[in-house]
């Protein structure tokens, strides 16, 4: 299946930068306890994530890189991404909690299940969302977003693997906390390796695609040019 041989050449990135990955992983998870500067660092592990995907050196003048470069963006990211999940909480909060929910529980129930749903799907998006902004030639957040909504409802089911794998690797790091590097920065090499696979093919595709319809069209011309062509000849013939 693709998305265990993404996974694998994940893994293979993450083996080839192991310490590096390891003690900016662990920089991220002290930036993101300290919160305010928790968006900085995030942006120059994804970057050098990024580097690394493509086959470029790295240390951690590629880290400070990033973060000059797409910090300011990565706080409006992470002020997306917590927004909605204040939002998704509040509601499976509300419609859970039957002394405050005006609905009976049969109903609840079911509108419970679909926020839950809600923040699942919103956790694959964010599987997607700063990657995309690190890829985009020019980043703009809009369209990270809408990228990343593309690829959860195109691969829905890799999606989940992938993030099933991570939830794995977060309880492994809490259970070995000098593990903890490991969440933010495979997190960064994972998400980047399949959002580059996924778009490269769906590119493929395109081209693919567009090669076919050419050969279609070209075959049709020529088609129609014989045709016109044995059709002037019969005249011809019928005139002498």
């Amino acid at each position: 299946m693709k998305a265990f041989g993404i996974l694998w050449q994940a893994l293979k990135n993450y083996y080839e930068e192991l310490l590096y990955l390891l003690l900016m992983g662990f920089l991220t998870v002290i930036a993101c306890v300290l919160i305010l500067p928790g968006p900085l660092a995030i942006a120059g592990l994804w970057f050098v994530g990024h580097r690394i995907i493509r086959g470029y050196g790295i240390n951690f003048r590629t880290y400070w890189q990033g973060i000059k470069e797409y910090g300011l963006k990565t706080y409006l990211v992470v002020l997306i991404v917590v927004g909605v999940y204040l939002m998704l909480c509040m509601n499976l909060w509300f419609y859970s909690t039957s002394q405050i929910s005006p609905i009976s529980k049969d109903v609840a129930v079911w509108i419970t299940s679909f926020w839950g749903l809600a923040a699942i799907l919103w956790t694959g998006i964010i599987f997607y969302f700063e990657a995309f902004l690190i890829e985009q030639i020019e980043p703009k957040i809009s369209v990270a977003l809408r990228n990343s909504v593309a690829l959860v409802l195109i691969h829905p089911f890799s999606t989940l693997i992938w993030l099933v794998f991570l939830a794995l690797v977060v309880v492994i790091s809490v259970v070995i906390p000098i593990l903890l590097g490991l969440i933010p920065s495979m997190f960064a090499i994972l998400s980047l390796t399949a959002t580059r696979t996924l778009v490269k093919d769906i590119v493929q595709k395109q081209e693919q695609m567009k090669d076919e319809a050419r050969t279609e069209a070209t075959g049709e011309i020529v088609q129609d040019t014989t045709t016109e062509m044995m059709e002037e000849d019969a005249d011809v013939k019928r005139d002498v």
